[in-house]
């Protein structure tokens, strides 16, 4: 056999195999090589680092105007609970990113992603009443000053919470997937 007829048998081996994958388009090809197609864990990563980072920030933000209308304890309260919850989420962020898919087992991965989602469950325990706390008592403040301020607070929750839910869906979701 000579060598031109070997590299003819092997393409048509090739060619017949039921094993080999089919083509991907193109743009597939791009979405994959880019980096756009991600995983649970790159999600859970990119959640995190920007709960960690930019929420508190832009919270903090927009606490400034309300410094000269309210207290003094209900801006250092709302400091306060943006900073417990960006250290909380700096926490969740920096587990979910040491979690290594290429060195961890299955049941490895799988037993620290329900270890940070407990993690993340323990924490939300702790936040929500106290943001119901400090809701609570900017509310009472803000009937002193205006009740308008009042319906803007109210307002904000009842956007804020099916925001707030949507997130967490989404959250636990990206958890569900990597256990």
């Amino acid at each position: 056999m000579t060598p031109d007829e070997l590299k003819d048998n092997w393409r048509k081996l090739d060619s017949a195999s039921p094993l080999r994958s089919p083509r991907l388009p193109a743009e597939e090809i791009d979405r994959i090589t880019s980096g756009r197609i991600t995983g649970a864990r790159e999600r859970l990563i990119g959640r995190y680092r920007r709960m960690a980072t930019m929420v508190p920030a832009a919270g903090i933000c927009c606490l400034f105007p309300l410094l000269k209308v309210f207290p003094l304890w209900v801006f250092f309260s709302f400091l306060g609970f943006y900073i417990v919850a960006a250290a909380m989420d700096w926490y969740l962020w920096k587990g979910i990113k040491g979690i290594d898919l290429n060195c961890d087992g299955v049941e490895e991965v799988a037993r620290k992603a329900r270890f940070y989602r407990r993690r993340h469950h323990q924490f939300q325990i702790v936040m929500i009443p106290l943001a119901g706390i400090i809701i609570g008592l900017m509310c009472m403040s803000a009937l002193e000053i205006d009740r308008y301020m009042l319906y803007g607070i109210l307002t904000g929750l009842v956007i804020g919470l099916p925001a707030g839910l949507i997130v967490y869906l989404r959250i636990m979701r990206d958890y569900r997937s990597m256990m």
